[in-house]
Protein backbone atom coordinates (compact mmCIF):
# COMPACT_ATOMS: atom_id res chain seq x y z
CA UNK A 1 0.00 0.00 0.00
CA UNK A 2 2.61 2.27 0.69
CA UNK A 3 4.23 1.92 -2.81
CA UNK A 4 0.96 2.25 -4.17
CA UNK A 5 0.94 5.81 -2.04
CA UNK A 6 4.35 6.83 -2.82
CA UNK A 7 3.17 6.06 -7.14
CA UNK A 8 0.13 8.29 -6.55
CA UNK A 9 -2.14 5.13 -7.28
CA UNK A 10 -5.19 4.06 -5.90
CA UNK A 11 -4.90 1.40 -3.08
CA UNK A 12 -6.73 -1.07 -5.01
CA UNK A 13 -6.51 -4.92 -4.50
CA UNK A 14 -5.13 -4.82 -7.86
CA UNK A 15 -2.20 -2.08 -7.74
CA UNK A 16 -1.23 -3.54 -4.52
CA UNK A 17 -0.85 -7.13 -5.89
CA UNK A 18 1.07 -5.24 -9.08
CA UNK A 19 3.29 -3.13 -6.31
CA UNK A 20 3.81 -6.54 -4.33
CA UNK A 21 5.18 -8.10 -7.37
CA UNK A 22 7.47 -5.36 -8.64
CA UNK A 23 9.07 -5.47 -4.82
CA UNK A 24 9.71 -9.20 -4.93
CA UNK A 25 11.27 -8.40 -8.54
CA UNK A 26 13.54 -5.61 -7.47
CA UNK A 27 14.18 -7.60 -3.75
CA UNK A 28 15.71 -10.60 -6.28
CA UNK A 29 17.12 -9.00 -8.59
CA UNK A 30 18.76 -5.69 -7.11
CA UNK A 31 22.39 -5.90 -5.65
CA UNK A 32 22.71 -5.57 -1.96
CA UNK A 33 26.03 -3.44 -0.92
CA UNK A 34 27.11 -3.45 2.76
CA UNK A 35 30.21 -1.80 4.03
CA UNK A 36 31.11 -2.87 7.49
CA UNK A 37 34.05 -0.36 8.05
CA UNK A 38 31.67 2.56 7.36
CA UNK A 39 28.17 1.24 8.02
CA UNK A 40 26.67 2.13 4.71
CA UNK A 41 23.98 -0.04 2.98
CA UNK A 42 22.80 0.17 -0.43
CA UNK A 43 20.68 -1.37 -3.18
CA UNK A 44 21.82 -1.41 -6.52
CA UNK A 45 19.28 -2.28 -9.55
CA UNK A 46 20.48 -2.17 -13.44
CA UNK A 47 18.79 -4.57 -15.66
CA UNK A 48 21.33 -5.55 -17.56
CA UNK A 49 24.06 -6.53 -14.99
CA UNK A 50 20.60 -8.44 -12.89
CA UNK A 51 20.35 -10.91 -16.18
CA UNK A 52 24.27 -12.47 -15.07
CA UNK A 53 23.81 -16.14 -13.95
CA UNK A 54 24.74 -17.07 -10.75
CA UNK A 55 28.20 -19.59 -9.87
CA UNK A 56 29.64 -20.06 -6.49
CA UNK A 57 32.79 -20.07 -8.83
CA UNK A 58 32.29 -17.14 -10.35
CA UNK A 59 34.30 -16.10 -13.67
CA UNK A 60 33.68 -12.40 -12.84
CA UNK A 61 32.37 -10.21 -9.56
CA UNK A 62 30.55 -6.51 -9.05
CA UNK A 63 32.20 -4.02 -7.02
CA UNK A 64 30.65 -0.99 -5.79
CA UNK A 65 33.11 2.13 -6.48
CA UNK A 66 30.60 5.63 -4.73
CA UNK A 67 26.71 4.82 -6.46
CA UNK A 68 28.55 2.99 -9.71
CA UNK A 69 28.68 -0.67 -10.45
CA UNK A 70 31.32 -2.35 -11.68
CA UNK A 71 32.09 -5.90 -13.39
CA UNK A 72 35.26 -7.10 -13.55
CA UNK A 73 36.18 -10.45 -14.89
CA UNK A 74 37.99 -12.19 -12.01
CA UNK A 75 39.76 -14.53 -14.77
CA UNK A 76 40.35 -14.61 -18.50
CA UNK A 77 36.49 -14.82 -20.11
CA UNK A 78 36.66 -16.33 -23.93
CA UNK A 79 34.20 -14.93 -26.46
CA UNK A 80 31.18 -17.23 -25.90
CA UNK A 81 31.59 -17.74 -22.40
CA UNK A 82 28.69 -16.91 -19.80
CA UNK A 83 29.77 -14.41 -17.36
CA UNK A 84 29.00 -15.90 -14.00
CA UNK A 85 29.01 -14.00 -10.87
CA UNK A 86 28.16 -14.66 -6.93
CA UNK A 87 24.55 -14.06 -5.48
CA UNK A 88 25.92 -15.02 -2.25
CA UNK A 89 29.53 -15.36 -0.10
CA UNK A 90 30.94 -17.86 -2.20
CA UNK A 91 33.11 -19.21 0.80
CA UNK A 92 30.76 -19.53 3.13
CA UNK A 93 30.16 -23.38 3.37
CA UNK A 94 27.59 -25.45 1.31
CA UNK A 95 24.66 -25.36 3.66
CA UNK A 96 25.10 -21.65 4.47
CA UNK A 97 25.29 -20.90 0.25
CA UNK A 98 21.79 -23.06 -0.36
CA UNK A 99 20.30 -21.10 2.13
CA UNK A 100 20.95 -18.19 0.91
CA UNK A 101 20.04 -19.38 -2.76
CA UNK A 102 17.08 -20.37 -1.79
CA UNK A 103 15.09 -17.22 -2.43
CA UNK A 104 16.16 -17.67 -6.00
CA UNK A 105 14.30 -21.02 -6.51
CA UNK A 106 17.23 -23.01 -8.05
CA UNK A 107 20.06 -25.25 -6.53
CA UNK A 108 23.65 -24.46 -7.61
CA UNK A 109 25.45 -27.20 -10.16
CA UNK A 110 28.57 -25.68 -9.99
CA UNK A 111 31.81 -27.98 -9.33
CA UNK A 112 31.81 -26.18 -5.25
CA UNK A 113 28.50 -27.21 -4.87
CA UNK A 114 27.94 -30.50 -6.68
CA UNK A 115 31.37 -32.16 -5.53
CA UNK A 116 31.43 -29.97 -2.20
CA UNK A 117 34.29 -28.30 -2.39
CA UNK A 118 36.46 -26.45 0.04
CA UNK A 119 38.11 -23.34 -1.01
CA UNK A 120 41.41 -24.31 -1.52
CA UNK A 121 40.19 -27.00 -3.68
CA UNK A 122 38.72 -24.47 -6.03
CA UNK A 123 41.53 -22.59 -6.25
CA UNK A 124 44.12 -24.92 -7.28
CA UNK A 125 41.08 -25.77 -10.03
CA UNK A 126 40.85 -22.29 -11.16
CA UNK A 127 44.00 -20.30 -10.31
CA UNK A 128 45.16 -19.77 -13.87
CA UNK A 129 47.47 -17.43 -14.09
CA UNK A 130 50.06 -15.33 -10.95
CA UNK A 131 48.97 -11.49 -9.77
CA UNK A 132 51.12 -9.42 -11.67
CA UNK A 133 54.59 -9.07 -10.18
CA UNK A 134 54.08 -6.21 -7.32
CA UNK A 135 50.56 -6.95 -6.28
CA UNK A 136 51.12 -10.53 -4.85
CA UNK A 137 51.87 -11.13 -0.93
CA UNK A 138 52.44 -15.28 -1.35
CA UNK A 139 55.32 -16.18 -3.07
CA UNK A 140 54.13 -19.05 -5.73
CA UNK A 141 51.06 -19.46 -4.48
CA UNK A 142 50.06 -22.42 -7.61
CA UNK A 143 52.65 -24.45 -6.01
CA UNK A 144 51.68 -24.49 -3.16
CA UNK A 145 48.36 -24.83 -3.78
CA UNK A 146 48.87 -28.17 -5.86
CA UNK A 147 50.49 -29.81 -2.66
CA UNK A 148 48.31 -28.02 0.41
CA UNK A 149 46.58 -30.97 2.48
CA UNK A 150 43.27 -29.86 1.65
CA UNK A 151 44.06 -30.46 -1.64
CA UNK A 152 45.92 -33.88 -1.74
CA UNK A 153 44.72 -35.41 2.09
CA UNK A 154 40.99 -36.96 1.65
CA UNK A 155 41.30 -36.26 5.84
CA UNK A 156 41.93 -32.96 5.53
CA UNK A 157 39.45 -32.43 2.76
CA UNK A 158 36.27 -33.96 4.96
CA UNK A 159 37.86 -31.93 8.26
CA UNK A 160 37.27 -28.45 6.05
CA UNK A 161 33.65 -29.30 5.21
CA UNK A 162 32.11 -30.99 8.40
CA UNK A 163 33.91 -28.72 11.10
CA UNK A 164 33.84 -25.94 8.87
CA UNK A 165 29.99 -26.21 8.47
CA UNK A 166 29.69 -26.72 12.23
CA UNK A 167 31.89 -24.23 13.56
CA UNK A 168 30.28 -21.51 10.78
CA UNK A 169 26.58 -22.82 12.66
CA UNK A 170 28.24 -22.37 16.09
CA UNK A 171 28.95 -18.74 15.26
CA UNK A 172 25.77 -17.83 13.88
CA UNK A 173 24.14 -18.97 16.92
CA UNK A 174 26.05 -16.51 19.24
CA UNK A 175 24.45 -13.15 20.13
CA UNK A 176 25.94 -10.22 17.64
CA UNK A 177 28.58 -8.04 19.48
CA UNK A 178 27.32 -5.68 21.87
CA UNK A 179 29.13 -2.29 22.27
CA UNK A 180 28.57 -2.42 25.72
CA UNK A 181 30.51 -5.73 25.81
CA UNK A 182 33.19 -5.29 28.44
CA UNK A 183 36.85 -6.41 27.09
CA UNK A 184 36.29 -9.77 28.91
CA UNK A 185 33.17 -10.49 28.11
CA UNK A 186 34.50 -9.82 24.15
CA UNK A 187 37.52 -12.08 24.82
CA UNK A 188 35.08 -14.49 25.80
CA UNK A 189 32.83 -14.89 23.06
CA UNK A 190 36.48 -14.49 20.80
CA UNK A 191 37.63 -17.39 23.06
CA UNK A 192 34.98 -19.96 22.25
CA UNK A 193 35.10 -18.94 18.33
CA UNK A 194 38.38 -19.93 18.58
CA UNK A 195 37.72 -23.21 20.30
CA UNK A 196 34.93 -23.85 17.64
CA UNK A 197 37.38 -23.15 15.08
CA UNK A 198 40.23 -25.23 16.81
CA UNK A 199 40.95 -28.09 15.08
CA UNK A 200 40.82 -26.36 11.66
CA UNK A 201 43.48 -23.87 13.41
CA UNK A 202 45.62 -26.95 14.44
CA UNK A 203 45.18 -28.30 10.59
CA UNK A 204 46.38 -25.42 9.35
CA UNK A 205 43.42 -24.53 7.58
CA UNK A 206 43.30 -21.02 7.75
CA UNK A 207 41.07 -19.59 4.46
CA UNK A 208 38.40 -22.26 4.90
CA UNK A 209 34.78 -20.35 6.85
CA UNK A 210 34.80 -19.30 9.94
CA UNK A 211 38.54 -19.19 10.80
CA UNK A 212 39.36 -15.94 8.68
CA UNK A 213 36.17 -14.13 10.11
CA UNK A 214 37.27 -15.38 13.91
CA UNK A 215 41.24 -14.52 13.09
CA UNK A 216 39.96 -10.96 11.80
CA UNK A 217 37.34 -9.98 14.73
CA UNK A 218 40.47 -11.00 17.10
CA UNK A 219 42.96 -8.77 15.27
CA UNK A 220 40.00 -5.99 16.14
CA UNK A 221 39.89 -6.87 19.47
CA UNK A 222 43.61 -5.95 20.03
CA UNK A 223 43.67 -3.02 17.71
CA UNK A 224 40.22 -1.58 20.00
CA UNK A 225 42.67 -2.74 23.23
CA UNK A 226 45.35 -0.30 21.78
CA UNK A 227 47.35 -3.38 20.90
CA UNK A 228 48.44 -2.93 17.70
CA UNK A 229 51.42 -4.89 17.43
CA UNK A 230 49.27 -8.12 17.44
CA UNK A 231 46.83 -7.05 15.69
CA UNK A 232 48.89 -5.77 12.66
CA UNK A 233 50.74 -9.80 12.70
CA UNK A 234 46.91 -11.20 12.62
CA UNK A 235 46.07 -8.91 9.59
CA UNK A 236 49.07 -10.46 8.22
CA UNK A 237 48.01 -14.02 9.05
CA UNK A 238 44.53 -13.11 7.07
CA UNK A 239 46.65 -11.58 4.27
CA UNK A 240 48.73 -14.28 3.62
CA UNK A 241 47.41 -17.55 4.46
CA UNK A 242 43.31 -16.47 4.16
CA UNK A 243 42.21 -14.35 1.23
CA UNK A 244 44.44 -15.42 -1.35
CA UNK A 245 43.10 -18.43 -1.10
CA UNK A 246 39.38 -17.72 -0.86
CA UNK A 247 39.72 -14.88 -3.24
CA UNK A 248 41.40 -15.88 -6.49
CA UNK A 249 41.46 -12.19 -8.18
CA UNK A 250 44.63 -10.26 -7.03
CA UNK A 251 42.36 -6.85 -7.35
CA UNK A 252 39.59 -8.84 -5.00
CA UNK A 253 37.92 -5.38 -3.12
CA UNK A 254 38.48 -8.16 0.12
CA UNK A 255 42.06 -8.49 -0.46
CA UNK A 256 42.35 -4.61 -0.88
CA UNK A 257 40.99 -3.68 2.26
CA UNK A 258 42.93 -6.19 4.38
CA UNK A 259 46.02 -4.41 2.89
CA UNK A 260 44.48 -1.23 3.94
CA UNK A 261 43.88 -2.32 7.61
CA UNK A 262 47.56 -3.70 7.25
CA UNK A 263 48.30 -0.26 6.68
CA UNK A 264 46.64 1.44 8.96
CA UNK A 265 47.66 -0.71 11.83
CA UNK A 266 51.55 0.05 10.71
CA UNK A 267 50.77 3.96 11.16
CA UNK A 268 49.71 2.94 14.34
CA UNK A 269 52.82 1.06 15.74
CA UNK A 270 55.85 3.76 15.35
CA UNK A 271 57.47 1.69 18.42
CA UNK A 272 56.01 -1.37 17.21
CA UNK A 273 58.91 -3.44 16.15
CA UNK A 274 60.12 -3.22 19.87
CA UNK A 275 56.63 -4.28 21.15
CA UNK A 276 56.55 -7.02 19.06
CA UNK A 277 59.79 -8.70 20.05
CA UNK A 278 58.70 -7.81 23.77
CA UNK A 279 55.67 -10.37 22.77
CA UNK A 280 57.61 -12.77 21.87
CA UNK A 281 60.23 -12.38 24.69
CA UNK A 282 57.17 -12.38 27.11
CA UNK A 283 55.42 -15.84 25.67
CA UNK A 284 58.86 -17.19 24.61
CA UNK A 285 58.44 -19.89 27.18
CA UNK A 286 54.87 -20.77 26.25
CA UNK A 287 55.84 -20.65 22.54
CA UNK A 288 59.07 -21.51 20.15
CA UNK A 289 59.40 -18.34 17.74
CA UNK A 290 62.45 -18.68 15.87
CA UNK A 291 65.27 -16.18 16.26
CA UNK A 292 64.85 -15.87 12.27
CA UNK A 293 61.71 -13.72 13.18
CA UNK A 294 62.98 -12.06 16.01
CA UNK A 295 65.85 -10.49 13.92
CA UNK A 296 63.48 -9.84 10.86
CA UNK A 297 61.43 -7.83 13.09
CA UNK A 298 63.78 -5.92 14.22
CA UNK A 299 64.93 -5.14 10.95
CA UNK A 300 61.40 -4.15 9.14
CA UNK A 301 61.19 -1.04 7.92
CA UNK A 302 57.58 -0.07 8.97
CA UNK A 303 57.09 2.96 6.99
CA UNK A 304 58.14 1.62 4.03
CA UNK A 305 55.98 -1.18 4.37
CA UNK A 306 53.35 0.67 4.98
CA UNK A 307 54.10 3.01 1.46
CA UNK A 308 54.17 -0.20 -0.24
CA UNK A 309 50.69 -1.45 0.80
CA UNK A 310 49.39 1.68 0.23
CA UNK A 311 51.03 2.10 -3.48
CA UNK A 312 49.56 -1.65 -3.89
CA UNK A 313 46.01 -0.44 -3.32
CA UNK A 314 46.28 2.33 -5.42
CA UNK A 315 47.00 -0.09 -8.74
CA UNK A 316 44.05 -2.64 -7.69
CA UNK A 317 41.76 0.27 -8.40
CA UNK A 318 39.23 -0.50 -11.10
CA UNK A 319 40.02 1.29 -14.23
CA UNK A 320 38.91 5.39 -14.21
CA UNK A 321 37.45 4.89 -10.59
CA UNK A 322 40.34 5.24 -8.30
CA UNK A 323 39.60 8.78 -7.15
CA UNK A 324 36.35 7.71 -6.52
CA UNK A 325 37.50 4.55 -4.94
CA UNK A 326 36.74 4.67 -1.05
CA UNK A 327 39.91 1.94 -0.22
CA UNK A 328 42.23 3.70 -2.82
CA UNK A 329 41.03 7.42 -1.54
CA UNK A 330 41.96 6.36 1.93
CA UNK A 331 45.45 5.12 0.69
CA UNK A 332 46.00 8.34 -0.86
CA UNK A 333 44.88 9.93 2.33
CA UNK A 334 47.64 7.57 3.88
CA UNK A 335 50.42 8.28 1.07
CA UNK A 336 50.57 12.31 1.73
CA UNK A 337 51.07 11.87 4.80
CA UNK A 338 54.04 9.55 4.63
CA UNK A 339 55.25 11.55 1.56
CA UNK A 340 55.92 14.36 4.04
CA UNK A 341 58.15 12.60 5.99
CA UNK A 342 62.13 13.43 6.27
CA UNK A 343 65.09 11.83 5.74
CA UNK A 344 63.51 9.05 3.64
CA UNK A 345 65.71 9.59 0.13
CA UNK A 346 66.88 6.33 -0.29
CA UNK A 347 64.01 4.10 0.34
CA UNK A 348 61.86 7.03 -1.58
CA UNK A 349 63.83 5.98 -4.51
CA UNK A 350 63.57 2.60 -4.20
CA UNK A 351 60.32 2.58 -3.85
CA UNK A 352 60.06 4.64 -7.29
CA UNK A 353 61.88 2.58 -9.20
CA UNK A 354 59.78 -0.49 -7.94
CA UNK A 355 56.55 1.76 -8.55
CA UNK A 356 57.80 2.69 -12.29
CA UNK A 357 58.85 -1.07 -13.24
CA UNK A 358 57.59 -3.50 -10.66
CA UNK A 359 58.60 -6.64 -13.07
CA UNK A 360 62.59 -5.40 -13.41
CA UNK A 361 64.59 -7.84 -11.24
CA UNK A 362 66.17 -5.25 -8.82
CA UNK A 363 62.46 -4.42 -8.33
CA UNK A 364 61.34 -7.49 -7.87
CA UNK A 365 63.84 -8.38 -5.42
CA UNK A 366 63.37 -5.44 -3.76
CA UNK A 367 59.31 -6.06 -3.53
CA UNK A 368 60.19 -9.55 -1.94
CA UNK A 369 62.48 -8.29 0.82
CA UNK A 370 60.54 -5.40 1.56
CA UNK A 371 57.53 -6.35 1.45
CA UNK A 372 56.93 -10.50 0.60
CA UNK A 373 59.37 -11.40 3.67
CA UNK A 374 58.34 -8.83 6.48
CA UNK A 375 54.44 -9.80 5.88
CA UNK A 376 55.32 -13.41 5.96
CA UNK A 377 57.20 -13.04 9.13
CA UNK A 378 54.98 -10.76 10.75
CA UNK A 379 52.22 -13.60 9.71
CA UNK A 380 54.38 -16.29 11.02
CA UNK A 381 54.16 -14.23 14.84
CA UNK A 382 50.86 -13.52 14.52
CA UNK A 383 50.30 -17.68 14.30
CA UNK A 384 52.48 -17.95 17.82
CA UNK A 385 50.18 -14.89 19.43
CA UNK A 386 47.18 -16.62 18.54
CA UNK A 387 48.01 -19.86 19.95
CA UNK A 388 49.48 -18.69 23.41
CA UNK A 389 46.45 -16.41 23.74
CA UNK A 390 43.51 -18.47 22.63
CA UNK A 391 45.25 -22.08 22.59
CA UNK A 392 44.45 -24.35 24.68
CA UNK A 393 47.42 -23.47 27.22
CA UNK A 394 45.96 -19.88 26.96
CA UNK A 395 47.03 -17.17 29.75
CA UNK A 396 44.31 -16.84 32.11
Amino acid sequence: MAGCSFAGLEETEANVARAVELLCKIQTNAFYSYDADVGQVAIFLEPTLAMANHSCVPNALVQFVGRKAVLRAERPIAEGDEIEISYTDYTAPLSKRQDALASYCFKCQCPRCSDDLNVYQVAAAKLVEAAPSGLGLVADLSSRLRRHPAVVDSDKQTLARTVGDSATMLMGEQPMADPRDTPEQRRGVLSAQYRDCASLVDAGLWAVTPVPEMVTEISIYYAEQGDFAPALALACLVATECDPYRYLAFFHPARAKTLLMIAKLLANTAEGTAKLVDTVVAVSKQVTVGQKVQDALQDIDQVSLCQMLLLMILRLSPDGLAAEWETATAAREMLRDIEQLPGREKEVSLIRAWTTDPAEGQSQAFFDYAVVQQVSALASLGRAILQVDFGSNARA
